[in-house]
């Protein structure tokens, strides 16, 4: 763990403390996704709820505490020690956006309501356009994802609420859209630039419109897929990439991130099997949001994992 970061029991946190990290998925909680200052001891009673153990950032804290020692010895700690940060140990400031919440959850739900359906509905025709081998209107797409994109900046709690209320319908389609709200928040909390952000959206929406050419048989298939079947689904990639190269004004940030979002860091994605820092990070966060929206989705050939399960897979995985 990082020298700005401690990890400390909820009974030893102080107001004044930055809660960076949770000991369980930040969308199984009611707290905001990109952390969050302790106002008062109702946060901590609050959080008792929920958590046993958060991690805390030093840097960003107003106060300064020690790390939890009953951890490993199962004795009880002493009260951490409050201090006040001195001055000159302040973190260098990150030239990145630095994205503020400006409105409550509650508030952005409501006024999301319809972007939300729009902006589902926007993907959905996506997809149907290029199943009927017509030309998708991407003015259109590309405005209800910018649109979606200001939602998550004003406050990223509130599409991830509205993302989970799902539709038992066209997995491809809903994929798409909740892998951009997914990526979008994802991105917005790692200070991602906003026209990388809406890059990202647009990126993630579109990259799966290779499948538009395999059979059906071939997507829904409830079994295991033969080796030669598994060879057809991957060719998705491929096809999403030439439907790309005939629609005017597409991103090149977005094109290598369709390429890449089935790219692994140990070199065993495809279809180049890229390592590392050969993968783009819009790649790299288009495969972390496309493996957790599919695992946390009921498949014909899986049943959905609770996002605790997908996480803890995630882990495994890394």
């Amino acid at each position: 763990m990082s020298v700005d970061n401690r990890k400390l029991l909820v009974d030893e946190l102080q107001v004044g403390m930055y809660v960076s990290r949770l000991d369980r998925p930040w969308i199984e909680t009611p707290f905001p996704l990109q952390g969050f200052y302790v106002k008062d001891l109702t946060d901590i009673d609050q959080l008792r709820r929920y958590c046993r153990e958060v991690t805390v950032d030093i840097a960003r804290s107003r106060t300064q505490a020690e790390p939890v020692s009953h951890a490993l010895t199962g004795q009880p700690a002493a009260r951490a020690e409050v201090k006040p940060v001195a001055p000159q140990r302040a973190a260098t400031p990150v030239r990145r956006p630095a994205y503020r919440t400006t409105v409550s959850m509650p508030q952005e739900v409501s006024a999301s309501r319809e972007l939300h359906r729009e902006f589902a509905l926007s993907v959905v025709d996506v997809y149907r356009a290029l199943r009927e081998g017509n030309a998708p209107d991407l003015g259109e797409l590309r405005s209800s994802t910018s649109r979606m994109v200001d939602s998550v900046i004003r406050n990223p709690d509130a599409m991830v609420w509205l993302s989970r209320v799902r539709e038992k319908d066209a997995y491809s389609y809903h994929h798409a859209f909740r892998c951009a709200i997914w990526g979008t928040v994802f991105a917005r909390h790692l200070g991602i630039s906003r026209q990388s952000l809406d890059n990202l959206a647009l990126g993630l929406v579109l990259m799966d419109v290779g499948k538009a050419r395999l059979p059906d048989g071939l997507l829904n298939k409830s079994g295991l897929l033969t080796p030669s079947e598994r060879l057809e689904l991957r060719r998705h990639v491929q096809f999403s990439l030439e439907i790309l190269e005939r629609m005017p004004g597409i991103p090149s940030q977005v094109v290598q991130m369709v390429a890449e979002h089935h790219e692994r860091f140990d070199g065993s994605g495809y279809p180049n099997q890229l390592m590392g820092k050969s993968i783009s990070p819009l790649g790299k966060i288009a495969g972390l949001v496309d493996t957790y929206d599919a695992m946390t989705s009921e498949r014909p050939y899986a049943r959905a994992l609770t996002s605790v399960e997908a996480v803890s897979r995630l882990y495994d995985l890394r």
